[in-house]
């Protein structure tokens, strides 16, 4: 069993809860919400690494992949601040 699964059974047995955050709804919601926007930016974000890593693009198209980095964190940042 991976160590998050177990962390979570183990998280759930000891507060008797279903859900993690069964008895925080509002902040649960909040989160959700945030992995929503987060997930895809966390994605686009982890394309354009690899497009610089790679090494296969010219200088051009790798300064567009660092722009997309930091616009990506921008992006990451602001939804933790908009939706805590």
């Amino acid at each position: 069993m991976r160590s998050t699964k177990r962390t979570k059974k183990y998280l759930l047995k000891l507060s008797n809860a279903e859900t993690l955050m069964e008895n925080y709804p509002i902040e649960r919601a909040s989160i959700l919400a945030r992995e929503k926007i987060v997930l895809p930016l966390l994605i686009i974000q982890h394309y354009a690494i690899r497009g610089i890593e790679s090494k296969r693009f010219s200088e051009e198209h790798q300064e567009v992949y660092r722009k997309l980095i930091s616009r990506t964190i921008y992006g990451v940042v602001n939804a933790g601040r908009n939706l805590a």
